[in-house]
């Protein structure tokens, strides 16, 4: 296990600084991953940085929180993102930065669910529209979900 960076060297490009949010468990969001997911994190927001301006991204979950009986988080296989260029999402429309950095994302096929106000997408393909698909949707109109699948290090 290991911790998402706090800073993400982008070449030719400013340096996308990464915040960890305070939590209501007291354990905040600053907490170790998997490897693969500090991995796709990183190269994800190269990716995103590289193809519109990203300044900074606020992590609001890995390990911490109250999630689903099926969720990744709290094997370290999943991040929340909460806020983008300091710009909380629940504030923002799905613009193009957003969308810019849930495309980074689904360009790794490590990434197994991408949840956000831009895209929802499950194993790189959109979900269907469905009651269960809609909660799901609205549960995620103010931040991004990313969760990766286990690798064969990680179990």
């Amino acid at each position: 296990m290991e911790r998402i960076p706090r800073f993400v060297k982008v070449p030719g490009k400013p340096t996308v600084s990464v915040y960890f949010m305070p939590t209501r468990d007291h354990k905040g969001s600053d907490n170790p991953v998997t490897f693969c997911m500090a991995r796709v994190f990183e190269e994800a927001v190269r990716r995103a940085a590289n193809s519109t301006i990203l300044t900074a991204l606020t992590v609001t979950a890995t390990t911490n929180g109250v999630h689903a009986s099926n969720s990744l988080h709290p094997s370290g296989r999943a991040i929340d993102i909460g806020a983008v260029n300091n710009m909380p999402i629940s504030r923002m429309r799905p613009d193009l930065t957003i969308k810019a950095v849930q495309e980074a994302f689904a360009k790794d096929a490590r990434v197994c669910q991408n949840f956000g106000p831009a895209m929802m997408a499950s194993n790189g393909e959109p979900l269907a529209a469905s009651p269960a698909h809609d909660k799901l949707k609205e549960d995620h109109r103010n931040h991004i979900h990313i969760g990766v699948i286990a690798t064969v290090e990680e179990g």
